[in-house]
């Protein structure tokens, strides 16, 4: 650990330089150079969960995107992805509630409506770094499996599984499917792009029937299938940055800035003094003000972070690259690790470090740090 007024050294690249928390670029790569560590080429994947393997994939596109010399280095990366990942990944067969038989999801398909949903967006961040037409194609073709459960529970939008048929629709299934849509739409060409941007059109229109938007600009977990309105329950920072992203996709992709507006309306709730996502200025979630966070809730500021980055870059606002630039400080400042050559970065923000979930960990961060480099460009 650290000290937060030391200068810090760090290996990025084999070559040993003098970083501090406002050098995001070199941060961001040292991080990266520590998370491919974990990447196995074989199976396509980080050594986590489904889902947040897609995560860590989507961290990892957003800094290529900004440095080139990641494409140098680690551009194997999207076609091992793409070819090994949905032959090797975790829980390929469930067993139905309703029998004694085994289904098998293949390929990049599961029960869960929101695992593909954030495969789809990992994928279009490939296909953005690359231009590989089958990183699109993958994207498309898991997308049209989501778009085939909206409308099958009672309660209307994407439920979160699809069995058993009475789960219920959550906001995080359907901010992905609006997100997915729209962002499909802003990369097709015009003869087909209405057909997603319907799709995006309609997710909102559910979204928004749902009243899954609080009064506060929060939005809420999910819905009571019995009103088919909102819960009003326990807010995340990964449902409101989920939403933030799909606002932006849907802005570009109808030239209507009212999109922007909603979204920042729940950006600077978020970010507020009194939010309950914000201590000290550093995002949080209930679990990190207990040092209890595990499995999914580990992941659910990295998302935040890097769509709030969106949304600064369609519309820049000080008060969120403050906000951007104070989280990745503090990780370098209180939740940094120098160890066996590498940069760890853990779970709690404001500190202190933990290893806990190594590889998701880092790649929240890595979404943090990318995102606050991205304030300075």
């Amino acid at each position: 650990m650290v000290a937060a007024a030391a200068v810090l050294a760090a290996l990025v690249g084999s070559k040993l330089v003098s970083a501090d928390a406002t050098t995001y670029r070199v941060n961001a790569r040292c991080n990266l150079d520590q998370l491919m560590r974990w990447f196995s080429s074989d199976t396509g994947l980080w050594n986590t969960y489904w889902w947040t393997g897609a995560g860590i994939l989507t961290a990892f596109n957003d800094f290529a995107y900004l440095d080139d010399s990641v494409k140098d280095v680690y551009g194997h990366v999207w076609d091992d992805v793409l070819n090994n990942a949905p032959n090797n990944r975790p829980y390929k067969m469930r067993k139905a509630r309703s029998n004694d038989d085994v289904k098998r999801y293949t390929g990049w398909t599961n029960n869960f409506y929101d695992d593909e949903g954030w495969w789809v967006l990992a994928l279009l961040g490939s296909y953005d770094n690359t231009g590989d037409q089958a990183q699109l194609q993958a994207a498309i073709t898991l997308w049209e499996d989501i778009d085939d459960g909206f409308g099958t529970h009672v309660c209307g939008g994407i439920p979160w599984k699809k069995e058993p048929a009475t789960t219920g629709p959550l906001a995080i299934p359907n901010s992905l499917y609006i997100t997915a849509s729209a962002a499909i739409a802003n990369r097709v060409g015009s003869n087909t792009r209405q057909t997603y941007l319907d799709a995006a059109l309609k997710g909102w229109d559910w979204f928004k029937s749902s009243e899954l938007i609080g009064s506060d600009n929060l939005v809420a977990d999910g819905i009571d299938v019995d009103t088919c309105k909102s819960r009003g329950d326990a807010v995340y920072t990964y449902n409101q940055g989920s939403i933030i992203g799909g606002l932006v996709e849907l802005a570009h992709a109808t030239g209507d800035d009212s999109y922007l507006d909603t979204a920042s309306d729940i950006a600077d709730a978020v970010i507020a003094d009194d939010s309950p996502m914000v201590q000290d200025g550093i995002l949080v979630d209930g679990c990190d003000k207990d040092q209890s966070c595990d499995g999914d809730g580990i992941a659910f500021k990295g998302v935040f972070a890097r769509n709030l980055r969106r949304l600064y870059l369609a519309r820049p606002t000080d008060s969120w690259k403050d906000f951007l630039q104070n989280n990745a400080q503090s990780i370098w400042n209180n939740d940094l690790s120098l160890h066996d050559d590498g940069c760890f970065n853990g779970v709690y923000w404001a500190g202190p470090y933990t290893d806990k979930d190594a590889p998701v960990a880092q790649g929240i961060a890595l979404d943090a740090l990318t995102a606050a480099l991205a304030t300075t460009l």
